[in-house]
């Protein structure tokens, strides 16, 4: 999950309009495309739009850590399933294992575009 996924969660959950969670901090327009992940936005403003609306920034950094782990878990997951079919010598399952990673690679590559 990025910043600005976890930004949306916390905003929805408030029930909260763009405009009204980015008040004064940042425009509405800006804070929309920090939401999709089309702009970044400055550890000064995340923290000022986070205090503005009483979310304790360890609270949120905590969740984006939490977030990071389960991925993380899941790629060793997917290594050890790699591993097994290579260590196994069963090619199927492993250019089934490639056509996915490329697949996922795009993504991130398509997520992450700044």
């Amino acid at each position: 999950m990025t910043i600005g996924e976890l930004l949306k969660k916390f905003r929805v959950k408030q029930l909260k309009t763009q405009k009204e969670w980015a008040a004064g901090v940042v425009t509405p327009s800006y804070y929309s495309k920090v939401e999709k992940n089309l702009h970044r936005i400055t550890a000064e403003d995340l923290i000022a739009i986070l205090r503005l609306n009483h979310v304790k920034p360890w609270e949120f950094f905590n969740q984006l850590d939490e977030n990071q782990q389960a991925q993380n878990v899941a790629f060793n997951e997917i290594e050890e399933e790699v591993n097994r079919a290579y260590y196994q010598n069963n090619p199927k399952k492993l250019k089934r294992f490639a056509n996915t990673w490329r697949i996922a690679i795009l993504r991130i590559r398509t997520n992450y575009c700044y």
